[in-house]
């Protein structure tokens, strides 16, 4: 399951295609590497605007792709997040009682490192989108990755 949070995300974004780039690179990323984790992406705080350019998009996927999307605005976000979390594995920023923030738990840090050791050792990049790049341009790698980890102290 991804839980995608999209608080603080501006109309703006739309202009230069970011928005589309982020959905498509999580859905692929996904997809690529997390197959059996893939069953259910949860989009939390949408700004309003963004149910406009959803109905775009949910129109060019297939049924199956749309079972897997949900979208809750920030005030559906706590009783959305319960109709696929349990309280407990919801970090209490969003309501629930996990003290752990959204996408550190610990065994989705193990997953991460396991699939990003793995990717390295084949000289695999991490994503199957060549629009997403890191900061240099270059293709994200697993080396991306890894220095993300340092840059944000983990």
């Amino acid at each position: 399951m991804l839980v995608l949070d999209l608080a603080g995300l501006g109309f703006n974004i739309i202009s230069n295609g970011e928005v589309v780039k982020i959905i498509k690179g999580c859905v692929a990323m996904t997809s690529a590497h997390y197959p059996a984790r893939s069953h259910k992406m949860i989009i939390i705080n949408v700004p309003t605007w963004f149910h406009m350019l959803f109905a775009i998009v949910k129109g060019l996927l297939n049924d199956a792709q749309k079972a897997k999307i949900n979208v809750f605005k920030k005030s559906e976000v706590l009783n959305g997040l319960r109709q696929f979390i349990d309280d407990d594995n919801i970090p209490k920023e969003y309501g629930g009682s996990s003290p752990v923030p959204l996408g550190q738990m610990p065994n989705e840090q193990a997953l991460r490192c396991c699939v990003m050791t793995r990717l390295d050792e084949l000289g695999e990049a991490l994503y199957v989108d060549d629009a997403l790049t890191d900061r240099n341009g270059e293709p994200a790698t697993t080396k991306t990755w890894e220095f993300s980890l340092k840059f944000n102290g983990q």
